[in-house]
């Protein structure tokens, strides 16, 4: 196993799908998931995203075999991300 500053790394996950966010209002939030079985509340997440659109930003955080992913448009107009797969590596300390 690997460690990374003094925490032994016990298991990995991953997963992927396919997201459609849809419209997604200026300053607003919208949140999809993936199925990552394993993950557990307090795992380290890390996102692989498929492109960059400015005025968007990511960030996740895992749950029960789940890996929710945060969009946030932190423009003043409305933003539709395109339909893409997103993907999710998921680290257990």
């Amino acid at each position: 196993m690997a460690s990374v500053s003094g925490a032994i790394l016990k298991q990995m996950f991953r997963g992927s799908a396919t997201l459609t966010f849809g419209l997604i209002g200026a300053g607003a939030t919208a949140t999809q998931t993936i199925t990552v079985t394993g993950a557990a509340a307090g795992d380290h997440v890390v996102l692989g995203l498929p492109t960059i659109t400015a005025g968007l930003t990511y960030n996740a955080y895992a749950t029960g075999n789940t890996v929710n992913i945060r969009c946030t448009n932190t423009t003043a107009a409305g933003i539709t991300p395109a339909v893409a797969t997103y993907s999710a590596l998921v680290l257990s300390f």
